[in-house]
């Protein structure tokens, strides 16, 4: 009775798919585990951020007198961060979701228009992330009370915040509007908010010229906030562009909305190898039939589940391999070579190394994203049932349907090949001393770890995938737990440094422990200088060597859970015993 009491109030509402949505977000238990998530690590990197203050002002409460400022500097950074991370992940599989269930041309054949149906869409999804940001309001009373801050300061801090979550859900959405699948508007929608909103305060490292980044952060909000903070600046005057551009992705997400509704898959990029095949066949008649590589077309003869997966694909031939690592390659390359040429003040490695943790945030991303949708994409087209009805074993569907993403870890192998050869180059010959020595050592060190990280966060993103039962829950959940895999044992272990409950440079070294997070290592392979946190006399090389034993065996048990439990993720029953017949006796009595 209940429930039809719910339908009623949302069939009678004035926005009944904002109602629908609100209602089913409650209902959601992820939705308070997300909300949990954010509000623990908003007060532990809060609590970091605030114990160094404390430690400057000597923990005397006098001298904390009229530091409320920098509390809420620190505060407001954080939630920016948070919207960046968070909202694309909410935002981007709202229009998508529609799509893979086939439910949108119901909703478009209601009374609600396009326009209706993307603006409460938009809202439903951005009330619970203006929930996530007045979790600080607590921590600004405290500020205020501290003294040395106006309530402009936090009308500002709020009003930039709240726009700051208005831009990144409209390019989300618009982003979700224009994409065929979950996975594709998600990626996309992370890459745009790397680019766009944090790209900015990257700029100025990788080029001289900063005309391009100031024109840029005045569509930032979190880069006009770090202009409010130096003064001299009229917030209303600086908020028009990231205002317009709101309005901009929602018209232009209107657009998409109508246009690319229904629009069937095309995979331009294939269909453009498929036309340069062609025309090759017709050059090859003058040149004699010369052919370097030949094409195997066809029905495979064995693992038929691998030869679907990369045939749909550029990634299914190797002609087409070999043509988008080039693709991949050329313009890296001479981006890596041109770094190398503008040594200017000894940025060169700084701007190298940058580019090579861009790389690292791509590739991790983009495998992450591909691994957690291998299984869930079947459940979401509802043609896993059916490949579960062929007599391959769940062991074998599984590791045939990755051999699509081993084969996007060979395409980016290159460009990661490329940076760490340009890197040890620079190192061996520009900065000399210890970066020299370890430049021998740099580069076989990096491509395992490259190759160790990129199949073990695989591996996990699958066994993700697996336990999920739609592909927006697979790719964000695997997306999150890796981020927070990165992230906590750095955290824990600094929180317990700072509360003095261990010591990371006593006689036991807990900086071992930093090494549960993947994130530890990839920061000292470019520095090359893992300091003696982990002790003076231990070889580099240790380090190492132990982190790639350790994540090594971390890969090898996340394969063993996919492999062993496949049937059972996969939802198929696992075989029994076969009964045996009853004796003749019994068949006669039955008779």
């Amino acid at each position: 009775m209940l429930r039809w009491s719910r339908i009623r109030k949302v069939a009678e509402s004035p926005m009944p798919l904002l109602a629908k949505e609100l209602i089913e977000q409650s209902a959601r238990k992820r939705t308070y585990v997300i909300r949990i998530v954010y509000a623990v690590l908003l007060f532990v990197l809060f609590g970091l951020a605030a114990r160094d203050l404390f430690r400057e002002s000597g923990y005397r409460a006098i001298q904390m007198m009229g530091t409320g400022r920098s509390f809420l500097s620190h505060l407001v950074n954080l939630q920016f961060y948070g919207i960046f991370l968070f909202l694309p992940g909410m935002m981007s599989g709202v229009i998508t979701y529609e799509k893979e269930r086939e439910s949108l041309a119901l909703l478009m054949l209601t009374d609600l228009g396009p326009w209706e149906i993307l603006f409460q869409k938009y809202i439903g999804r951005l009330v619970p992330m203006f929930t996530f940001i007045l979790l600080g309001l607590p921590l600004v009373g405290s500020f205020y009370a501290l003294g040395g801050i106006e309530t402009s300061e936090i009308v500002t801090a709020t009003w930039l915040l709240c726009l700051s979550a208005l831009q990144v859900g409209a390019f989300s959405l618009m982003f979700s509007a224009w994409c065929r699948t979950t996975t594709a508007a998600l990626v996309t929608s992370y890459l745009f908010t790397a680019a766009f909103c944090i790209g900015p305060m990257a700029l100025p490292r990788l080029y001289f010229s900063e005309y391009l980044s100031s024109f840029l952060a005045a569509f930032n909000p979190a880069c006009v906030y770090a202009k409010t903070t130096s003064g001299g600046i009229s917030v209303t005057l600086w908020s028009l562009p990231a205002l317009g551009s709101v309005i901009i992705f929602l018209a232009m997400g209107k657009r998409f909305l109508r246009t690319r509704a229904f629009v069937p898959p095309k995979r331009r990029l294939l269909a453009l190898f498929r036309r340069q095949d062609a025309f090759l066949k017709q050059f090859n008649a003058v040149t004699g039939g010369i052919v370097l590589i030949p094409d195997r077309s066809g029905l495979p003869e064995e693992d038929p589940v691998a030869w679907r997966e990369v045939t749909k694909t550029p990634l299914g031939k190797i002609n087409y391999l070999l043509r988008l690592m080039l693709l991949v390659e050329i313009p890296l390359f001479l981006a890596a070579i041109g770094l190398v040429m503008t040594e200017y003040s000894g940025m060169g490695h700084e701007r190298l190394t940058m580019v090579i943790y861009i790389l690292w945030g791509v590739a991790t991303l983009a495998i992450v994203a591909r691994a957690a949708d291998v299984v869930a994409s079947e459940r979401t087209r509802q043609t896993l049932d059916v490949l579960l009805t062929t007599p391959i074993p769940g062991a074998d569907i599984v590791r045939q349907k990755m051999s699509g993403v081993w084969r996007m870890i060979l395409v980016l192998l290159i460009p990661f090949l490329t940076m760490f050869g340009v890197e040890g180059f620079w190192s061996r010959n520009f900065l000399g001393g210890e970066a020299e020595e370890w430049g021998a050592l740099y580069i076989p060190f990096s491509t395992a770890t490259m190759l160790v990280y990129l199949a073990m966060f695989a591996w996990f993103a699958n066994w993700v995938g697996m336990t999920c039962r739609s592909r927006t829950r697979a790719v964000s959940t695997a997306l999150v737990l890796v981020a927070l895999w990165c992230v906590v044992p750095l955290l824990a272990m600094r929180m317990l440094d700072g509360f003095g409950i261990i010591s990371l440079d006593g006689p036991f070294r807990w900086s071992w422990f930093t090494l549960l997070s993947p994130a530890t290592v990839i920061p000292m392979l470019e520095g090359a200088r893992p300091g003696n946190a982990f002790g003076a006399d231990f070889p580099m090389w240790g380090i190492f060597l132990a982190n790639l034993a350790w994540h090594s065996f971390l890969l090898y048990i996340f394969r063993l859970l996919c492999i062993l439990r496949a049937d059972r993720y996969l939802g198929r029953a696992v075989p029994g015993p076969v009964p045996s017949a009853p004796p003749a006796s019994v068949q006669g009595k039955a008779a």
